[in-house]
């Protein structure tokens, strides 16, 4: 309040400020907290039901030694085996996302190894669909891990494929450059360390992600897919791969 000399109130000095951006980094915060809660739930149960797995297995194995001459419980026990490998592969995942898993880190040529992977991924996406690859002439040297890499990225295409079904032009896109994270852009993305990074980018024109469902995207078992299409693990394993690699995801 403005007062006069008397102390009578003649007006008042307001100050405005546009709190929208502590909202969202509030908000960005609390979903932090909220994926690091399950990713320790997570990871505990994974490994305990990894060791109920593994002597499943075990005694499995043994079985199948005992029936060679039963061909109809052979065939039996390999469908069990199958779903066994493929329980596996889940806790795999899992445990990707926990960052509770073993990881080989050491320097890898990023640009090459891209290249190289999306030649596999060719083999794995229907004839119809068009794939682009766009990579700079950078090396790029970074400390990874092979395996989750190589994960990460059949993940992010295999999405974006199953995204494309009624596409009239399919078509993905896979970029690879170099990108700086400077004070500006910090402003905006509070998560992010200044310095370069390799910045690789996957994107498809089929039918999008509802605005809704974007905070939802890298929780275990969160899924839009119908099913027996999606276990609702591939982007929760993407988002702790790209953790353990001291990296960022949008």
């Amino acid at each position: 309040p403005i007062r006069n000399r008397a102390g009578t109130i003649e007006g008042f000095v307001g100050i405005q400020q546009n709190l929208s951006s502590y909202e969202d980094l509030e908000q960005q915060f609390h979903q932090a907290q909220k994926m690091e809660a399950i990713g320790t739930l997570v990871g505990g149960i994974a490994h305990d039901f990894n060791n109920m797995l593994a002597g499943i297995m075990g005694n499995l194995y043994l079985v199948q030694q005992r029936v060679s001459d039963l061909p109809e419980v052979a065939i039996k026990l390999k469908g069990i085996e199958q779903l066994s490998f493929r329980a596996a592969d889940m806790i795999q995942q899992l445990l990707t996302f926990a960052r509770k898993d073993q990881v080989d880190i050491k320097p890898l040529p990023l640009t090459s190894f891209i290249k190289e992977t999306v030649k596999f991924l060719r083999s794995s996406i229907s004839e119809n669909i068009e794939l682009h690859l766009d990579t700079c002439s950078d090396a790029l040297m970074v400390n990874g891990d092979s395996t989750q890499l190589h994960q990460v990225l059949l993940n992010l295409t295999n999405n974006a494929r199953d995204a494309l079904e009624n596409a009239p032009d399919p078509c993905i896109s896979i970029q690879l450059n170099t990108f700086v994270a400077d004070d500006n852009f910090r402003k905006a993305h509070g998560d992010f360390k200044s310095g370069r990074y390799a910045h690789l980018s996957v994107s498809d024109n089929g039918c999008g992600i509802p605005a809704d469902q974007i905070e939802h995207l890298f929780e275990p078992f969160f899924t839009t897919k119908e099913q027996g299409k999606g276990t609702g693990l591939g982007l929760a394993m993407v988002f702790g791969a790209v953790k353990n690699h001291h990296g960022y995801i949008e």
